[in-house]
């Protein structure tokens, strides 16, 4: 908002704004939206950059799509549909946004026992080899905790946790990275990676064994790991040199999945893998989660996206209050139903 006011000081007549709700609340979303109505009437021309749909179809009165640098669609939003932009961005029909479900399940890999921390209370579950299992709930239910005991990332209060029959230590990430439990956290900018490092920096950090001899970085091995993932998993950018920081939000999430997949884990954990990504990026992101499973990986993924969880797991277990609440096919999910199990209601 003190940005905002700072361009208006200006008395600009053409105002830009990138993802300006991004760290804005609902209320603050509404004053700011009322702020641009205003300076619309009185002419000022506003180019509106964001991800999000219904702020787009709020306020706009015209659009434009970009896909890979280019103007794939423009219209008026009059008599436009999500699903026409949708669309444009992935270039596909918006039913195709998830692959297909493979029938790769083996061994189980992943056995959690009793396990409880602040909010999570005595969780039991298996993941196998192979198979995309989500944990949904609302907000606080304890799902994000969940996916930090399993990483080591906090310590337990009570439980186990077994990674290919060997029990993992308690809130010991290395333990659980040696077990061959790999963590990509919610914040991918300020948790998961250095935005102001460069790419091939940040696999590297997470890949010490591979690019050093006796202690010392090597430049070359560094640089060759980077390019290797960055042509594996389609990162758009310069180079392997080029900062995370000027990548999209996309491209910066492929680089934390390249950083714990260069590791080989045996058990992925990924935390809202696809938030403040748009709607292409996130088909990417989804195709991507898919090869990792189909190549014999047991991944862990927390959504808070119904539409998501229904479109992207094979199995689903729901938590209220700290709690797994049942266990969904994701094949036959619903999300009316998973919205129940969310708020503890009988279904």
């Amino acid at each position: 908002m003190v940005a905002l006011a700072r361009a208006l000081a200006q008395d600009a007549k053409v105002l830009i704004l990138d993802e300006p709700t991004a760290a804005l609340t609902a209320s603050e979303v509404e004053v700011l939206f009322g702020i641009l109505r205003q300076l619309r009437a009185e002419g000022v021309a506003i180019i509106y950059v964001s991800h999000r749909f219904e702020e787009v179809f709020a306020l706009c009165d015209r659009y434009t799509v970009m896909r890979n640098g280019a103007t794939v669609d423009q219209g008026d939003i009059a008599g436009t549909t999500e699903d026409d932009i949708i669309r444009a961005m992935v270039g596909r029909e918006p039913g195709q946004m998830y692959p297909e479900r493979a029938d790769t399940r083996g061994e189980a890999v992943l056995e959690v026992e009793n396990l409880t921390g602040i909010r999570v209370q005595g969780v039991s579950f298996t993941a196998h080899a192979g198979e995309i299992v989500a944990i949904g709930g609302l907000a606080g239910s304890g799902r994000s905790e969940l996916m930090r005991l399993i990483s080591g990332a906090q310590k337990s209060h009570g439980g186990s946790i077994s990674v290919r029959g060997h029990q993992v230590k308690s809130g010991d990430v290395a333990a659980a990275l040696l077990a061959g439990s790999a963590y990509v956290p919610e914040e991918r900018r300020t948790q998961g990676g250095t935005v102001a490092a460069a790419i091939q920096d940040n696999i590297a950090t997470a890949n010490l064994a591979t690019v050093s001899t006796s202690g010392i970085v090597s430049g070359r091995r560094a640089t060759k790991l980077a390019t290797d993932w960055i042509s594996g998993l389609g990162i758009r950018t310069t180079g392997p040199r080029q900062l995370v920081g000027h990548l999209s939000g996309g491209n910066q999430q492929k680089v934390v999945l390249a950083k714990m997949l260069a590791l080989n884990p045996k058990v992925l954990l990924v935390d809202e893998p696809t938030r403040g990504i748009d709607v292409g990026a996130r088909a990417e992101i989804y195709r991507l989660i898919r090869d990792i499973a189909n190549r014999g990986t047991a991944v862990l993924i927390v959504s808070s996206d119904l539409a998501e969880l229904v479109g992207i797991a094979d199995r689903i277990f729901p938590m209220h209050q700290g709690k797994i609440v049942g266990e969904v096919d994701g094949a036959s999910a619903d999300e009316t139903e998973l919205l129940n199990r969310f708020y503890g209601r009988a279904v």
